[in-house]
C-alpha cells in the first residue's frame, strides 16, 4: 500500500514529527480540495494577447501535522494574461491567496497572506497538422506580504517544461 512517510528530526531547536499518511485508510488526505472558477475578460482563444480572471476555494481536506495542509479554508485570486503566435505561446499571473494561518509550521515557511505571481513562455513545434509540441521556460514565486521579496520566505520555481497540444482548428 503506498504511504507517505518519513522520519522526524529537529531545525532552530524546534521538532518535527513525521507524517503518518496511508493512502489505503486515508485515500482523500493527498492534498486540500480546490474549486476553480476562470474566465476570459478579453480576448479570443488564438489571440496574441488575452485577459482573465480566477479564483479558488481551497477547502482542507488533510492534516497539518502531515505536512499537507494548514486546515484552514483559503481563497485564492488571480489575474491572468496569456496569447499566441503562429510560433510562440506565453503566460502570466499575478494574484493574492488569502491565508488566515499566521503561524509558520516549519522555519521560514509563509506566514499570512501572499502575492503570487508566474510567467512561462514556449516555443510551438508542429508535430502534425492540429498537434504542436510546446517547449518553454516556467518562473512561479510565491511571497508573504509580511515579509514581502525576502529571500527566506519566497518561494520560487523555475522549470523546463513541455507539453502536447491538440487543437480542432488549422495553423
Amino acid at each position: 500500500a503506498a504511504a507517505l512517510k518519513g522520519d522526524g528530526g529537529a531545525i532552530d531547536n524546534r521538532l518535527f514529527t513525521a507524517p503518518k499518511v496511508d493512502f489505503e485508510s486515508q485515500p482523500d488526505t493527498l492534498s486540500d480540495m480546490r474549486i476553480s472558477v476562470e474566465t476570459r475578460l478579453c480576448g479570443e482563444a488564438e489571440d496574441p494577447f488575452r485577459l482573465g480572471f480566477g479564483l479558488q476555494l481551497i477547502s482542507p481536506s488533510g492534516e497539518r501535522a502531515n505536512y499537507i495542509s494548514d486546515e484552514n479554508h483559503r481563497v485564492m485570486a488571480r489575474l491572468l494574461a496569456a496569447g499566441d503566435t503562429k510560433e510562440y505561446t506565453y503566460a502570466g499571473q499575478l494574484g493574492v491567496h488569502f491565508r488566515s494561518i499566521n503561524d509558520p509550521q516549519t522555519t521560514g515557511s509563509p506566514q499570512g497572506n501572499e502575492l503570487l505571481f508566474g510567467i512561462a513562455g514556449g516555443t510551438k513545434i508542429s508535430v502534425g497538422a492540429k498537434t504542436n509540441l510546446i517547449i518553454g521556460p516556467e518562473f512561479f514565486a510565491a511571497s508573504p506580504f509580511r515579509s514581502l521579496m525576502t529571500p527566506a520566505a519566497t518561494d520560487f520555481e523555475a522549470l523546463l517544461t513541455n507539453r502536447l497540444e491538440w487543437t480542432d482548428q488549422d495553423g
